[in-house]
């Protein structure tokens, strides 16, 4: 796979556990800007100490929008393994949220 795609992927896994936390506060972004939308409301939901990593993901999105949208060879080996590094943190710690703050939706 080539990092363009592995970046993408891992952004995408990304958005997937913001919306976990969202979907669990009660709340569904739709529509256009939803994927901006599920970050600000990542940030309301876990708190300010994850304003620095919403603020990181929404440079990987614009940078997922590029690769996605406009051409190929955006994201270098560090980018795409940086963003797996990121995602991997991330889960860890929406799960410990769910588990703290909706133990029924586990």
């Amino acid at each position: 796979m080539s990092a363009d795609t592995r970046f993408a992927c891992a952004y995408e896994a990304a958005i997937l556990y913001a919306r976990a936390v969202v979907a669990c506060s009660g709340y569904r972004p739709r529509g256009e800007g939803h994927h901006r939308t599920t970050l600000i409301a990542l940030v309301l939901a876990m708190g300010e100490d994850f304003l620095p990593v919403a603020r990181s993901l929404d440079r990987a999105r614009k940078r997922r929008n590029v690769i996605a949208y406009e051409r190929p060879d955006v994201a270098s080996e560090a980018d795409a393994q940086g963003i797996h590094t990121q995602v991997t943190d991330l889960r860890a710690r929406v799960e410990r949220w769910i588990w703290r703050n909706h133990p029924d939706l586990i």
